[in-house]
Order: structure tokens, then C-alpha cells, then sequence
């Protein structure tokens, strides 16, 4: 098999949150169970200039739909990530499409759009529909409320911010390193401080993307469905909805998983990747 890029290899595309690249900056022992056979390029929602590919970002691309005031979301959010950001930019045919949060709506709708440049489809902690299990207790809403809206002015209060909401909406049952957490709220912040504006979009963002388990019905894609059995953020019965919606998805399913990836699980969520992967 060669291994030279845009020839014959098995390629993952993971799309993850505005942190998302940070939180797994590619250490050798994180990658151990893809490099063998697996080419991976980190794509992440927030933030400008660190895509592989250039060009723009996929929350760039919601904002700037918001910005002009595109009708069909979807549209926007479908096609423009492949030709600026995504497979055509890399040189890719096709890839093995990974997508947590809001990055797995991105993955969803490119799936839905382009299935053909799809090998694979994981969805991880996501929902098929803007408005199906996304609403937060009222608690934990208030909560999140009350430690986004403060203005975070420097990358020592973004630490504490991080490690903050990773006590609101993580795993209960895994402990977490909060030193390392700190270190991915104060590096994200050292790239790119975001603003209350950039917030503001992305939420809007989510709300026109609509519903789309009627489309997700018509995918004949290999779909692994993880989600965690206590994630407070998007809960349980949206990830069953993207399983139940997708011909043949898998779904698996963590107690005391929230609205993260503990590192704990890490090696079954890897596994569990993989082994979907490898059957292409």
C-alpha cells in the first residue's frame, strides 16, 4: 500500500470543537492506533488560520452564511467546507469522516451532501436535529449562562474557565487532569481569543442547520453512533435519533460519559473507530 499522500491510504478527517485540535495536539502515543495505516488531518470549528487545507474554517463558513444572510444553512454548511477546507483541498477522494459536537452536524451534512467522499461516518455526542436534545436542565443551562458570559481577558483566566465548565458538563464518573484541561483552555486562547460575536454565530449556527434525519435516511454509508449516557450538553436521545435515523448505524453508548472525551475511554473509542474504519 502506498503511502504517499492522496495514494492508496486509508485517510480520517476528525472535525471537532473550538479546542478540539489542542485536545489532541499528536502525541505518538495517541496515534499509535491509526498510524499504521491511517493519514489524519485535525479539522476544527473555531478559530482562523490552523486548518490543513487553508481557506475557510467550518464555523467560518456558518458565520459567513449567517453574515449574508443564506436561506439554506445546510447548503452552506454542505458544499463549502469540501472545496475551501475539506477533501478537495487535502487532494482526497474520500475519507473516513469523524465528527464530535457540532462537528459531527458538520460530518452529518457532508455525509448527506457528498456521500461519495464518504467511507465512513462516526458521529460522537451530536445530534441529527438542531432542536432534538439539545436543551440543557435548567440548572446546567444557568450554569453555562453564568461562566460564558464572563469576559475572559487573558489565557490564565481562560484556564480556569476551561477546567470550569469541564466540571459542568464532563464525565461524572471519570476524573479529568485538570492541570492539562488548563493547558488546552490557555493555548486555545494564545491562538485565537474567540469574542461573544464569534459565540453568538455558532449558536445561530446550530439552530438553522435544521433537521436532518430525513436525509440521514438515505445514506448507505457505514455510521458508528458514541454517545455518553450522562452528557448534559446534548443528551442521549439525540445520538439514538442519528443511530435510529442512518440505515444500519451502530450505536454505543458510555454511562458516565458527558459531554467530553475522557481520556479513560479513550482506547474503546479508538478501537471502536478503527475497527469501522478498516472494514473499507
Amino acid at each position: 500500500m502506498s503511502q504517499q499522500p492522496g495514494e492508496g491510504v486509508d485517510r480520517l478527517v476528525v472535525g471537532k470543537g473550538a479546542a478540539g485540535r489542542l485536545a489532541f495536539p499528536g502525541e505518538p502515543d495517541r496515534a499509535e492506533p491509526f498510524q499504521k495505516r491511517v493519514e489524519r488531518r485535525c479539522q476544527d470549528d473555531g478559530g482562523a488560520g490552523q486548518g490543513e487545507a487553508g481557506g475557510l474554517e467550518p464555523l467560518e463558513v456558518f458565520a459567513h452564511g449567517l453574515q449574508l444572510g443564506v436561506p439554506d444553512l445546510g447548503e452552506a454548511l454542505g458544499e463549502l467546507p469540501v472545496d475551501q477546507c475539506g477533501l478537495a483541498a487535502l487532494g482526497w477522494e474520500a475519507a473516513h469522516l469523524v465528527g464530535t459536537s457540532l462537528g459531527g452536524m458538520i460530518a452529518q451534512t457532508l455525509a448527506i451532501r457528498h456521500p461519495a467522499r464518504v467511507r465512513t461516518l462516526t458521529s460522537v455526542m451530536s445530534t441529527p436535529a438542531a432542536r432534538l436534545g439539545t436543551m440543557p436542565k435548567i440548572t446546567t443551562l444557568k450554569a453555562i449562562m453564568r461562566l460564558s458570559a464572563m469576559p475572559v481577558t487573558g489565557p490564565d483566566q481562560a484556564a480556569r474557565e476551561a477546567v470550569a465548565m469541564r466540571k459542568l458538563i464532563g464525565s461524572p464518573r471519570y476524573p479529568f487532569d485538570e492541570k492539562e484541561v488548563g493547558d488546552i483552555g490557555r493555548r486555545s486562547y494564545e491562538r485565537n481569543p474567540g469574542s461573544p460575536e464569534a459565540d453568538a454565530r455558532q449558536r445561530a449556527a446550530v439552530t438553522a442547520s435544521g433537521d436532518r434525519r430525513k436525509a440521514l435516511t438515505t445514506l448507505r454509508i457505514p455510521t458508528l453512533v458514541l454517545h455518553g449516557e450522562d452528557d448534559p450538553v446534548i443528551r442521549l436521545k439525540a445520538g439514538r435519533a442519528t443511530a435510529a435515523a442512518v440505515p444500519g448505524a451502530r450505536l454505543v453508548t458510555y454511562p458516565g460519559m458527558g459531554h467530553d472525551l475522557p481520556r479513560q475511554l479513550w482506547p474503546s473509542i479508538l478501537e471502536q473507530i478503527r475497527a469501522l474504519a478498516f472494514t473499507q
